[in-house]
């Protein structure tokens, strides 16, 4: 039988967070929990905080040189789980909900392309770019597509751009592409 309220409590004890007394007839609640419960925010506030999150996490993640940073650090499952609670916390449509949805989508679909833990002992997979550009061009995600392209040709100047696909999203019947090269300024 599943008792919610007991794995609660087993957690809570477990980390020290509520103690059991009178011989497990009552509990005493540790100092930081009790200030959490008495200054916890009304669901409006909490609400609107949430959203200030969601929107920080989708602009911090459009930077790609902090995607990538992140992809390194915490792997594909860490940046699906935080995008995950920033489209749940983005309760109005917003450009921040949109793009950390895009985001997620795109990582969803490439994550079992990518190292299962963070990013390879050397950072980032070699074509961890070229991977996302093209999943997000063949999910018609030209804003998320571009950037990664503008990034990737900043970098290294060369890069294989996708110009056409047919109306399929995975098993593509057409795939065009050309590859691209930054012009050298003297």
């Amino acid at each position: 039988m599943d008792r919610p309220f007991d794995r609660a409590l087993g957690q809570l004890t477990d980390l020290s967070l509520v103690e059991r007394v009178s011989g497990g007839a009552a509990i005493r609640v540790h100092p930081l929990v009790r200030d959490f419960v008495t200054r916890r925010p009304d669901p409006e506030a909490l609400s609107a905080l949430q959203a200030e999150a969601a929107a920080r996490l989708a602009s911090a993640l459009d930077d790609t040189g902090r995607l990538e940073r992140e992809f390194s650090a915490r792997g594909v499952g860490g940046l699906l789980g935080d995008l995950d609670l920033a489209v749940a916390w983005s309760t109005a449509p917003s450009p921040a909900r949109g793009s950390a949805d895009e985001l997620r989508r795109v990582l969803e679909r490439e994550r079992l392309h990518f190292p299962p833990g963070p990013g390879s002992a050397d950072g980032l997979p070699p074509d961890f770019l070229q991977q996302m550009h093209y999943r997000s061009h063949l999910m018609g995600l030209g804003h998320l597509s571009d950037r990664l392209c503008r990034t990737a040709m900043e970098r290294i100047g060369l890069f294989l751009v996708g110009v056409g696909v047919s109306g399929t999203d995975d098993m593509a019947l057409v795939r065009s592409m050309k590859l691209e090269r930054r012009e050298e300024t003297s």
